[in-house]
């Protein structure tokens, strides 16, 4: 339900505990089986890009854009490609979720700035210019979300790169362009996709916006031609909490508008881009029991490296202080003792009080199965990188994690995947690595050397 999702989004924002997302990691995954395939070969990372020409007195725009420090270093290095298209303009449809209001001839310019393509992630900077008319039905300057539901890549052999389609729309898609996919395989290896707004130019109408792939099991194709085909365009507002009792059915507002139109942009990859050399790696030596390598990918734009957890232990969420409090206001609201805008109070309160956050790092630090930064650390521990998972480089270099997960990929095999993202790129790896992951508070290290 609406109310309960609020809540635990806002705990989440306010103490970034990624144990949260197991519950629906089991869910969403709870079905694929047979994916048990232990593999020692470390793969590649990918970057977009179509140009080449960035200047140093830029780099912090390129920074700003793209959101991530790996993809900043790869622009440094000259691998961001300057698309320089001219707008292209398209008439639309809007249509207001709440009201049904339906407008024709809205006009909608877009076009590609920059791009990013490795092997593993596709990062793409867009510039949309709206019509006047839509500040009639929508405030672009309080815009927060904005998604491109049925965005589908080609290249230039017909292939698919990436797609945030669901089945639908899919299936129309394969129809009108001739492409030989099912949905069910295809969806199971697309890269993940996300879009961010990056910044909003009220007085213009001019959004621009980062849409974000990343491939964590196959590598991206060597394509030399991109085109972005979308017809829909989301965009949301920021939401509100209605405070509204648990049994009116309304708990958050969300404001959005949908736009209709028939977008298609087309990218030149430079030479550079498609063909990019695999960075590959192979684990050396031996590994603790429990813990079996996927693969380990190097790129221009990261170090990506997973691994199967083969004997790790839930967390206890009963006993979790957080969950305690939560299931006690939940059973309030159940009763008509109370509003969910009260019990969300009430859960913040309860986490800003010392004592509380003392027990719920220590329920975190012995329930953690790697740690994986400081978040857990007290104030005054020393926060050495050697106690945190982190690579090393025949230099003694040591690079930390930029993002990791623990997800269940088989919860009746008791079989979950750990991914971890780090802050190294080709341009400053080694020919070996070391791996040291702080697995239940022990370090276990993993020789890597990169294959020649």
């Amino acid at each position: 339900m609406i109310n309960k999702e609020k809540i635990f989004e806002n705990v989440k924002l306010k103490i970034s505990i990624s144990n949260f997302d197991e519950e629906e990691n089991i869910e969403m995954k709870k079905n694929n089986k047979n994916i048990f395939k232990i593999a020692t070969v470390a793969c590649c990372l990918l970057i977009l890009t179509t140009g080449i020409t960035f200047a140093k007195d830029i780099e912090k725009i390129i920074k700003y854009y793209f959101g991530d420090e790996r993809i900043t270093k790869a622009a440094e290095q000259g691998y961001v490609e300057d698309v320089n298209m001219n707008m292209i303009n398209t008439d639309t449809t809007l249509s207001k979720d709440e009201t049904e209001i339906v407008v024709e001839n809205i006009n909608v310019s877009g076009k590609i700035d920059e791009f990013l393509m490795d092997d593993i992630n596709l990062s793409t900077n867009f510039s949309f210019i709206f019509d006047e008319k839509i500040k009639e039905y929508f405030d672009l300057n309080n815009l927060q979300r904005i998604y491109f539901t049925d965005l589908i890549i080609l290249d230039e052999e017909n292939r698919i790169v990436a797609t945030s389609c669901l089945k639908p729309d899919f299936e129309e898609k394969c129809i009108e362009y001739n492409l030989n996919y099912e949905f069910e395989k295809l969806s199971s290896k697309m890269p993940i996709l996300n879009t961010s707004v990056i910044s909003i130019d009220k007085d213009n109408n001019l959004v621009k916006c980062n849409i974000n792939c990343n491939s964590s099991n196959e590598f991206f194709e060597n394509s030399k031609e991109l085109t972005y085909i979308f017809t829909k365009i989301r965009l949301e507002k920021y939401e509100e909490y209605t405070g509204q009792d648990i049994n009116n059915g309304e708990y958050l507002k969300c404001d959005k508008v949908n736009l209709i139109g028939d977008w298609k942009l087309n990218v030149k990859v430079p030479e550079k881009m498609y063909n990019r050399e695999k960075s590959e790696y192979i684990v050396v030596g031996d590994v603790h029991p429990d813990i079996k390598v996927s693969y380990v990918r190097c790129s221009e734009s990261g170090f990506k490296f997973k691994a199967w957890l083969l004997n790790y232990k839930q967390p206890d969420l009963i006993n979790r202080p957080l969950q305690k409090e939560y299931m006690r206001i939940e059973e309030l609201v159940n009763k008509g003792e109370m509003t969910w805008e009260e019990g969300n109070k009430l859960i913040s309160e309860f986490y800003n009080k010392e004592e509380n956050k003392i027990a719920e790092k220590e329920w975190q630090r012995e329930n953690e199965a790697i740690t994986r930064d400081y978040m857990n650390f007290d104030e005054n521990e020393e926060r050495s990188i050697d106690k945190i998972t982190h690579i090393t480089d025949s230099n003694g270099n040591k690079y930390k994690t930029e993002s990791s997960s623990i997800a269940c990929v088989d919860i009746e095999q008791n079989l979950y995947e750990f991914t971890a993202d780090f802050d190294l790129t080709k341009y400053n790896a080694t020919d070996k690595l070391i791996v040291t992951l702080i697995y239940y508070g022990e370090p276990v290290n993993i020789e890597l050397e990169r294959i020649k």
